[in-house]
This record gives structure tokens, sequence and C-alpha cells, in this order.
């Protein structure tokens, strides 16, 4: 009864322990908002698109501004409707039933509003609805209700813990004997075995025992004559493992302790400890087992340091291999993939399915060569790093960015036709001509390819935009061409080549 009562006790402390613990991180905000990260998200997406509406805000292109913010909805069905509305509170973008979906309401936490300003004044807002956040998972559940969620775990601790702790506890069986039914058992052990009497004298002890301390004869002796140390060698152990379990009846097992002899090295014990004939929770005797485990503790700090070993050896060779991958596909100085990772990445898209229609954006720095020349290769790299950098920005996707070669750059478009190329083209332009980098003023001229149908080459997407980009060049530079405006392909390259105005 009173042991039941025990482990009653001590599988309700645990339950209340991780209770505790539980509702301290609940307090301290230690368990994950899935709800606030997935609202935090939303806005970072819905604020990275601001600065692109914001460039055909400054030209009054409302048809452009709806075809951003359709094809935003297309790619992110976490928002439901978008819209753009004046500062004076007049809806002129209406995208997805805008109207119907939006709210007055302030205090509505599926209505985003992002306030945009030209010129220094306020313009209007941009606003989402958002769709519900789904309300799915236990982690959801330790957000919305972390009370009973916490009550419930520290049940399900208390209810485990009692019932490995009572299987536990019916299993052990604490060994009784006495001197005289082990006497004649003892020399047939290989193990080193002794008893000591309740003064911790030793008082029977096999011929292990004497083979492995030198004390052949079979005389009373006391086991505090040998010099026992802590495992690591450096100290006398103050409270020997028999001499605590002669104290307080308690079984140790698996203590390691050291035996040093004159002339010998340290010889490492792992040590059992059982109580004899308990009476009054006072034993008559401790029975002591000795286990030399010197070579196998040696192999095993032998085993530790060479694990050490392979572990930072493995981690160099992965940071040798990740900084080989970086140099092998990407640019180091503009942070823009290579050459090689466009043809990685134009397969890849093939084989997944998701490519056509596929649009090729080819960008290539006018003038650069008179910078080099006017303001030296050091002011070559800055601008080759701002043009790098805005090109990430505005790009659809990171890992579409490449730089072919010099001053020369590619975006790579899947799933995106000419018109919203065009589009992303002209606001990447218009970003670099209106952003000067170290007082300089640098511009760029674009060539757009169009696909239509999936094509095992990425050669004709090149070669197509490289000629469309050599129109722009020859045509007065920092502008747009597609290739389908080409005199050669329709004879008019007017209609879609702009002119910065």
């Amino acid at each position: 009864m009173w042991k039941k009562a025990g482990n009653f006790r001590v599988a309700l402390s645990v339950g209340l322990m991780v209770a505790s613990a539980m509702w301290i991180a609940n307090t301290l905000g230690w368990f994950p908002n899935l709800r606030q990260a997935e609202l935090d998200r939303r806005l970072q997406l819905a604020n990275s698109f601001a600065l692109p509406v914001s460039q055909h805000l400054q030209r009054q292109r409302l048809p452009e501004i709806e075809t951003l913010l359709k094809s935003f909805l297309a790619r992110h069905p976490e928002f439901e409707s978008a819209g753009w509305r004046t500062r004076t509170g007049r809806l002129l973008v209406d995208v997805g039933q805008h109207r119907a979906n939006w709210t007055n309401d302030t205090s509505d936490p599926n209505n985003l509003s992002i306030d945009v300003a030209l010129g220094g004044q306020p313009a209007g807002a941009l606003e989402f609805r958002l769709a519900k956040i789904p309300e799915l998972g236990i982690g959801y559940a330790y957000t919305v209700y972390p009370g009973p969620m916490i009550y419930a775990t520290a049940l399900s601790c208390f209810l485990l813990t009692w019932f490995v702790i009572s299987r536990a506890a019916r299993r052990q069986r604490l060994p009784q004997g006495s001197l005289a039914c082990v006497h004649s058992a003892f020399d047939a052990l290989t193990e080193a075995v002794f008893m000591v009497d309740q003064r911790g004298r030793i008082v029977l002890h096999n011929f292990a025992f004497g083979k492995l301390t030198g004390k052949s004869d079979r005389v009373l002796m006391d086991a505090s004559e040998f010099t026992w140390l802590d495992s690591s060698g450096g100290h006398t152990v103050a409270v020997l493992p028999w001499q605590a379990t002669l104290t307080d009846g308690q079984p140790r097992r698996g203590i390691v302790i050291g035996l040093e002899q004159p002339g010998q090295n340290l010889k490492l014990l792992r040590v059992n400890a059982v109580p004899v004939q308990v009476k009054n929770h006072r034993p008559d005797g401790v029975m002591v087992s000795l286990e030399d485990i010197t070579i196998e503790e040696l192999q095993r700090a032998e085993m530790v340091r060479v694990m050490s070993d392979l572990r930072k050896t493995e981690a160099e060779i992965k940071l040798k291999n990740s900084e080989l991958q970086f140099l092998a596909t990407s640019d180091a100085l503009t942070g823009c993939l290579n050459r090689r990772s466009f043809y990685q990445t134009y397969d890849s898209l093939i084989s997944s399915g998701k490519f056509a229609p596929c649009s090729l954006i080819m960008c290539d720095i006018d003038h650069f060569k008179r910078v080099n020349d006017q303001h030296g290769h050091a002011t070559g790299d800055l601008v080759l790093k701002h043009v790098g950098m805005i090109l990430r920005g505005l790009a659809p996707n990171n890992d579409w960015v490449f730089r072919l070669g010099g001053e020369e750059f590619c975006i790579l478009l899947p799933q995106i036709n000419a018109r919203s190329a065009f589009e992303i083209a002209e606001a990447i332009r218009e970003a670099i001509a209106e952003n000067p980098i170290e007082g300089l003023t640098v511009t760029a001229s674009f060539g757009l390819m169009t696909l239509t149908y999936e094509d095992p080459s990425p050669d004709i997407l090149l070669e197509n935009a490289d000629r469309a980009l050599y129109y722009s060049k020859h045509d007065g530079r920092n502008r747009v061409t597609h290739y389908e405006s080409l005199p050669e392909v329709q004879g008019d390259a007017k209609t879609c080549s702009y002119a910065p105005t």
C-alpha cells in the first residue's frame, strides 16, 4: 500500500512539473503562435507587392495594376480579393469581388490595408481580403486552447509515469541471502566478489577478488585499506558504494571507481552493491561485485575521440561541398545564379511540366564599358551588384535570376505570358533608371522572348531574346523590346517597345 502511494506521488509530481513547465512556457510566449506567423507571412507578401504597384501609380496605369493584382491572387490563394482605393475612399481597382468582400471593420483580422505614398504625399491604400486561416493541427490547438491542452498533456504524463513506475516496482525483487548460503558459490564466480559486514570489514571474498587485489588469504580485512579513487583517478572516493548501501539500505549498480596499487596502472572497476538480510531498513551486510572495465573504458575513450574527429571531418566536408556548390552554381559578385544554373533550371522546369508559356527577359547594362573606363572597375562591380539586387528584388522568384556573363543578365519566367513579362521588365527598367548608385545614374536595355509551347532546348529563348535586346540597344537604349515586335517578325517594332517618358 505504501509503495503504491509512493508511486502515485511520484507520478503526480511529474504531471505537475510538466503542467507548470508548459504553463510558464505559454505565459512567456515560448509556444509558437502559428496563426500570427501566418498573418505575418501574408503581410510580408502584400508589402513586397506594393513597390511595383506604386511604380504604375506614378503613371496612372490602372489596367496594369489590375493585371498585377489578378496575377498576385492567382499565385496566392490565401488572398481572396484585392483592390486599390484612393485616399478619398473611392475604389478604382476591384479584383476578386473586392467591393463585396471588404468590410469597414478595422478590427477584422482578415482585412489588410497598405498605405501607398507618391511624392511624399498619401495616394491611397492597397487593400487585400485574406482567406480564413485553417484551424487544424496540434500546434494550432496549443495556440488557441493552451489551458485544456496543457492539462491533457500533464494528465497523460501522470498516467504514463504511474504505469512505468508501477510496472518496474512489480518486477523489482531485492536480492536476499546470507553469508552462509553464498559462501560455497563465491569461488565459482569469474567476477571479483566480496562481502562486508556492518562495520565495513571484508568477511568473505572469492579467488577473483584476491587475484585483482593481491590478497589471496582469507583473513579478515578492512576494505578501506585499499586506495579507491574516482573514475578519473584524481581524487579519493569519500563514500564508497557499499558504505552508502550500509547507511540507507539501497542497492547501488554500475558505479565506476578506480583501484590504485603500487607499481601498477589504475584499474577501472564497475561496482554493484546489494544489501543482505535487510531488517528494519538496516542491512546486516553488503554483497559487492567488481568488474574490471579498464580495457573497455580505454576503448570507449578512443572511440569517443575517433567519433569526434569523424564528426569534425564530416562538418568540414559538408562546408566545403556547400562552398563548392555555391561557386559552381552562383555568381559570387551579384548573388545571382550563373549560366550553368540557367540550363539546369530550364531542364528542371520542363521535367516538372510547369513550363509553358515561358518568357525570358534579357537585360544588358547600357554603356557599361564607359563606366569601367571612366570610374574604375570597383565602381563597375558596385553597378553590377546594384543591378543584380534590383533584378532579384523585382523578379517573381530569386531562383530564376541569372548572370550570363559580363553586364548581361536574364530572368526566366515560367507560366508567365508575354504581356505580364513585359510589365515586369518595364518595372525593372524604371527601377534601375530611377535609383542611382554612388551618384551614378545607370540604365539598361531589355529583350523579351515568349514560348507558348514546350521546347527541349533553351537556345531558342536565348537567341530570340538576344535579338530583341540588340534592337533595344540600336533603338536608343533604356527600353524594352519583345521579339514578336521586331520588324522581321511583324513589320513594326514600335508596338511593344517604349522609351521612358
